[in-house]
């Protein structure tokens, strides 16, 4: 009989550290690896049944979501005007001569992807919106602090 619930023990053991182990952890670690290979220092969170991945490459820092299951949402990535695709970066500079780029917010998720640039000059501040499609907007102007 201690045998028996001995061995039944056992197997309930390895079953929890089974399903354990390809829990929806493992998924999401193989999936993320996949899409950024080479990211050692990584740091996650989880909020809400969505598990963020917090990490650097060069000059990007980058948030990276997912759903439980281990499927990418989307991510968000923050970087400088050295990172732009150079028709963005040209369409920037021939709209709005003399503005220097202060930093770029870059959304891409299943619909496609959207930059949020903030732009400077010596009096404002801008915020411009690039769509898919490459449409560009100025969102708003505010007064720089003399």
């Amino acid at each position: 009989m201690k045998k028996i619930i001995s061995s039944l023990a056992f197997l309930l053991l390895i079953g929890i550290s089974t399903s354990f182990a390809a829990g929806p952890g493992d998924q999401m670690h193989k999936i993320f690896k996949e899409l950024f290979p080479g990211i050692e220092n990584v740091n996650w969170t989880e909020q809400n049944g969505t598990y963020t991945a917090y990490f650097s490459k060069g000059n990007i820092q980058t948030r990276a979501y997912f759903n439980a299951k281990g499927d990418f949402i989307g991510a968000l990535r923050y970087y400088s005007e050295d990172e732009l695709p150079l028709y963005l970066l040209l369409k920037l500079h021939d709209s709005y001569p003399g503005v220097k780029i202060f930093g770029v917010t870059e959304k891409s998720n299943k619909d496609g992807i959207n930059y949020y640039i903030k732009l400077v000059d010596d009096k404002h501040w801008y915020d411009a919106f690039v769509d898919n499609d490459g449409n560009l907007e100025k969102t708003s102007q505010y007064d720089k602090a003399e």
